[in-house]
């Protein structure tokens, strides 16, 4: 259920902090749900690097279907994928929930550096 929730926060903090801050801010909010909401193993990765992964290809197929697909189509040839538009969203959602599964996991060994204090 954890894993769940801080999928879900990471997808909901990155299209927010995307509607009004630069591109680049949803690994910030990744970072702070990964200290906040810490994992055991690298679930802390896979739940962010999930939750913008799912919210970029989902945005970028979005996107795609608005103008028709013309954009994509030229980008697909000018970069070496053959005219195959669905590796260049697949490009891109993986790229961003790389960075978004790495600073997850930064924010969790972050937390590590402040053990809690026992009297």
């Amino acid at each position: 259920m954890k894993f769940l929730i801080s999928q879900l926060a990471v997808a909901l903090a990155g299209f927010l902090t995307g509607l009004f801050f630069p591109w680049w801010t949803f690994a910030v909010a990744a970072l702070l749900i990964g200290a906040l909401m810490p994992q055991k193993g690298g679930w802390n990765f896979v739940s962010g690097f999930l939750g913008i992964f799912l919210l970029w290809l989902g945005l970028t197929l979005w996107i795609d279907s608005a103008n028709g697909g013309i954009l994509s189509a030229r980008m697909a040839w000018v970069l070496p994928m053959k005219g195959q538009v669905i590796y260049l969203h697949l490009l891109t959602a993986g790229l961003g929930g790389l960075i978004a599964g790495l600073a997850s996991q930064a924010g969790k060994y972050l937390r590590a550096l402040f053990p809690k204090e026992k009297y």
